[in-house]
């Protein structure tokens, strides 16, 4: 490739060698020339034409006129044989010379006062002959003092002018942008004192502390009948150590649970007393063994709670407090757990701005289905050196589509990708929840998501109808619902996963240079791919999303509104929390595998 272009290049330098300097005359076309030597030589070129008479005109007096040249002008004829060039020289004494001998001339050839020669071919021996001046060059006269003078006052005029506009338009720029941003200081300087966040946080707690102490003092003095219990308590506190042991104390427990079950729903305890202290007090004479624990309604709440836990219902710890305390222990532990599994926001779509729309439609980085010949592999262009580019066309390489890019290096045929584009049309496609878990859940829960997506897109489109000797000429049913806009771009990966398997065929090394430079689709497309080893389905997880995090920064979120998937969805889940976007978050499993949404 380098000797053809080399070649062409030494070509293209003889030809403009040859040409420059040479003054080539037209039938009937008067030219005015100079030249700087001696003589001037005359090249009449007759290698293609027929042997035939050459007359040409020169320069004379006024009042000279010899048909068919223009008044003014000496004629000159000559046999001109075929097959051959002949040589004329015309001296500054006015001679014509061919072969050393003078040839005659109608009229004497005279100089112009400017020592210029005007000439003229009146006739060719024939039409594929030409008369060229190879040491002279056509007069262009120059032009007076006073003029050149005008004009370079009119263009130091000009110029001075254009200085002073650009000069007032910056200063006027200057100002404005001064103003603006003394006017931007003031207002962040008037609105940074203003704002009192921790003021209204304190406020609030204290207002809902204050309605919580009030109820417990207006509720504590009804309570002056607890302390006939607490007389009696004292009593019994000595029975209980042996009650545990006997077994049929549990099934007459039950029954007084269920009235107490309805009142430990609310968290105090000094309300509780109110409703079942009727009841409290006509227990124990009936049952006196079973008074343990009864000087608060507290210790009858806590079993009913853990009844689930037949070892809690003890009565070893006869204080009530210690078993009030560890169930607010335990219901607090709940509520962390519960914290800890509340799913985050939802993640952020891009905005309907008409600007936004308009930055992602006149993107370089937007999804295209087709290259230009030029760009394609083929022994006329010359493939592009990814480390040698500059910034701009690394992010189109690494933003491209997988086809683009098998065009590009000679995997993917133009004809293939005919027959894709009448089949599919190339426009944004819905984000399936299986699709997110891969692009947000750890390497090797993304890799068990991506199996599991890949099993239910290979039964999927075989009931659509997907056969694989059809190759890309699958049926319209199944084309159809891929087209849809509901329908998961990885499907359509996935089919060219496995009718375009030398598509994908790369080393199993991260750090290879093929996968250092490859588009961002076509890592999410190997992560698809199961034939691979997992451990390196995991590492490309973690180079897709370390790849992604340069181009997000740079490229901004509304130039990648309508890049190839799943780049268009990635920026949006690293703009809402750039701090786990690499390394992902875990899942939560309930028997079969549920990938968290977050």
């Amino acid at each position: 490739m380098m000797v053809y272009f080399s070649t062409i290049l030494l070509i293209l330098c003889f030809v403009i060698c040859n040409v420059l300097g040479k003054v080539e005359l037209k039938k009937d076309h008067a030219e005015r020339v100079t030249f700087d030597e001696e003589d001037l030589a005359i090249v009449v070129d007759n290698s293609l034409g027929r042997s035939n008479l050459l007359q040409i005109c020169f320069g004379s007096s006024p009042d000279t006129s010899f048909p068919p040249c223009l008044s003014g002008y000496a004629r000159v004829s000559t046999e001109v044989p075929e097959h051959v060039k002949v040589r004329l020289i015309v001296n500054r004494q006015g001679q014509l010379l061919k072969d050393g001998a003078i040839l005659s001339t109608s009229s004497a050839i005279r100089f112009n006062e400017d020592d210029t020669l005007n000439i003229m071919v009146a006739m060719l021996p024939d039409t594929k002959t030409t008369v060229t001046l190879p040491n002279a060059h056509i007069f262009v006269p120059e032009k007076p003092e006073e003029e050149k003078e005008n004009k370079k006052e009119s263009k130091s005029a000009t110029i001075g002018i254009t200085v002073g506009v650009v000069a007032l338009v910056i200063l006027v720029i200057g100002i404005v942008a001064g103003i603006g941003i003394w006017l931007y200081r003031r207002r962040k300087s008037k609105k940074e004192p203003i704002d009192p966040p921790e003021i209204i946080v304190q406020s609030v707690p204290k207002a809902a502390e204050t309605p919580d102490h009030t109820p417990e003092k207006k509720e504590k003095p009804p309570t002056p009948k607890t302390p006939e219990q607490v007389s009696k308590s004292p009593q019994t506190p000595i029975q209980p150590p042996p009650q545990p042991i006997v077994p049929p104390s549990k099934p007459e427990l039950m029954p007084p649970a269920k009235t107490v079950a309805i009142a430990p729903s609310p968290d105090v305890a000094s309300p509780l007393p109110l409703s079942p202290s009727p009841k409290s007090v006509e227990q124990p004479p009936k049952e006196v063994e079973k008074a343990t624990g009864k000087n608060t309604v507290s210790p009858k709440a806590t079993p009913t709670v853990e009844s689930a836990e037949p070892t809690k219902e003890t009565n070893a710890e006869p204080p009530a407090k210690q078993k009030s305390k560890q169930d607010s222990k335990k219901s607090l532990q709940v509520e962390k757990t519960q914290v800890s599994n509340m799913p985050s926001p939802p993640t952020p779509k891009f905005s309907d701005h008409p600007f936004a729309k308009s930055v992602a439609k006149n993107s370089v980085l937007k999804e295209i289905d087709n290259l230009a010949y030029e760009e394609t592999a083929n022994p006329f262009t010359k493939k592009i050196n990814f480390y040698k580019a500059d910034e701009v066309t690394r992010f189109k390489l690494r933003t491209e589509s997988i086809r683009c890019y098998g065009m590009r290096n000679g995997k993917f045929t133009k004809h293939n990708n005919f027959i894709l584009r009448e089949r599919f049309t190339t426009r944004p496609h819905k984000v399936h929840v299986w699709e997110k878990n891969i692009l947000k859940a750890t390497p090797s829960n993304a890799v068990a998501a991506a199996d599991a997506l890949v099993d239910r897109i290979e039964r999927e489109l075989i009931v659509f109808g997907y056969r694989l000797e059809h190759d890309l000429t699958q049926n319209s049913i199944l084309w159809g619902h891929l087209n849809l806009e509901d329908t998961e771009i990885s499907k359509l990966y996935w089919l060219l996963l496995q009718v375009r398997p030398d598509l994908f065929k790369v080393e199993q090394d991260v750090q290879c240079n093929e996968i250092q430079t490859m588009p961002i689709a076509m890592l999410y497309a190997l992560i698809l791919n199961t034939k691979l080893n997992k451990k390196f389905r995991e590492e490309l997880v973690t180079e897709l999303r370390t790849t992604t995090v340069n181009i997000i920064r740079i490229a901004g979120q509304n130039a990648l509104r309508l890049a190839a998937f799943p780049l268009n969805y990635l920026v949006l889940l690293h703009n809402k929390d750039p701090s786990k976007y690499v390394q992902g978050r875990p899942v939560r499993e309930t028997g079969n595998i549920r990938f968290q949404h977050f």
